[in-house]
Order: C-alpha cells, then sequence, then structure tokens
C-alpha cells in the first residue's frame, strides 16, 4: 500500500463554536480567555495548508514514461518533493506555532480556572483537553513528524521508478543512473539535511 498524506480532520475540540458551548457559564463570566480569538487563527491558518501539495503520492499518481503530460523523472519528482517541503516548512510551520500557542494559553487558563471556586470542574477539564489535543495535531503535523512520511513517498517512488521504468531507457540502472540503493541512501542523507 502506498504512503499517502490526506488532509488530516481539524478536531471539534479545537473550534470556536465547541469553545463556546462547553466552556459553561461560569467560566464565561470569568471573562475574556482569548481562547476562542486563538482558535479562530488557529482554524484559518490550519483552512489555508495546500495538504494535496504535500500528498506526493497522489500527485505522481498520473505520471507516464514520455509523451503528453508529465513524465516519470527526476526533475518532476524534485519539483514536487521541493513543493511539499515548502508548504511543510511555510504553512504547517505557522499552524503548528498557533498550535503550541493555543495549547500554552489553555494550560494558563487551566491553571486560572483551578484557583476559581466558581468555575466547574468539567470547564476546567475541558480547557486541559484543548490543550492536550493542540498540542497532539502540532506535534503530529511539525516537520519532524512529516520528514519520515515525505522519505517513505520517495523511497517508494525510486522503488516504482526501478520496478517499472528501468527497461524504458537503455544504459541506466534507474533514473540517476546509479544503482537503487546508492540512489535510496544518497537521497535520505540529503533529504534529511534539508529540513
Amino acid at each position: 500500500m502506498a504512503t499517502e498524506f490526506p488532509k488530516p480532520e481539524y478536531p471539534k475540540i479545537l473550534t470556536r463554536k465547541d469553545w463556546d458551548k462547553n466552556k459553561g457559564v461560569f467560566a464565561k463570566m470569568h471573562g475574556k480567555t482569548g481562547i476562542g480569538e486563538k482558535m479562530d487563527a488557529v482554524q484559518k491558518l490550519f483552512d489555508a495548508v495546500d495538504c494535496d501539495a504535500i500528498n506526493l503520492t497522489k500527485l505522481r499518481a498520473g505520471w507516464k514514461w514520455g509523451g503528453e503530460g508529465v513524465t516519470v523523472s527526476k526533475p518532476s519528482w524534485d519539483k514536487i518533493f521541493n513543493a511539499a517541503k515548502a508548504e511543510i516548512t511555510g504553512n504547517l510551520a505557522k499552524v503548528c506555532k498557533e498550535l503550541y500557542d493555543l495549547r500554552d494559553l489553555a494550560k494558563d487558563v487551566q491553571a486560572e480556572f483551578k484557583k476559581s471556586k466558581t468555575i466547574p470542574s468539567s470547564s476546567t477539564k475541558h480547557v486541559g483537553e484543548i490543550a492536550t489535543t493542540a498540542d497532539h495535531l502540532g506535534v503530529s503535523l511539525n516537520k519532524n513528524s512529516l520528514s519520515p512520511i515525505l522519505q517513505k513517498m520517495g523511497d517508494e517512488f525510486l522503488d516504482d521508478v526501478q520496478k517499472n521504468y528501468t527497461d524504458h531507457y537503455q544504459g541506466t540502472k534507474d533514473i540517476r543512473g546509479q544503482t537503487h540503493q546508492d540512489t535510496r541512501n544518497r537521497s535520505r542523507r540529503s533529504d534529511a539535511r534539508e529540513f
């Protein structure tokens, strides 16, 4: 089964609508926390991420050897691979930063809520769950978590080329003119350094 990166579903608990519903009447009387506004900012950034640019397996699904359209080649692969890295270190990195900011804000609000005798424990618990969810989503989307996924997609691309296209181009062992294992080892080293 080929490795894919579909856009993750945005957690309901990190939406302003869910926050407004679950913070409770006493928490509303506590005053402005900034959580709702931060949630709006995070979700806006999340919605702007082009996860299709990261799903390299899907992007290369229609590639063919020669002819019209995108062909199986190193330049074609490098183009989508570099676009994926740019999306991860650009828009997705912004989302992760904001998720960590939301986590920290939720932890601070949770500490305030714990001190209050009027705010119910359910509201305090809900804020803690927001912090945990924001942290987990941020970790799952950061470049350290996605780098192995990109590497696996790259390995699958090289395996596919080795398996299906080496006979199309006489005189080479793969698209780079090297043995398949040498290519994989070099790409692992270079791709890991680029993040």
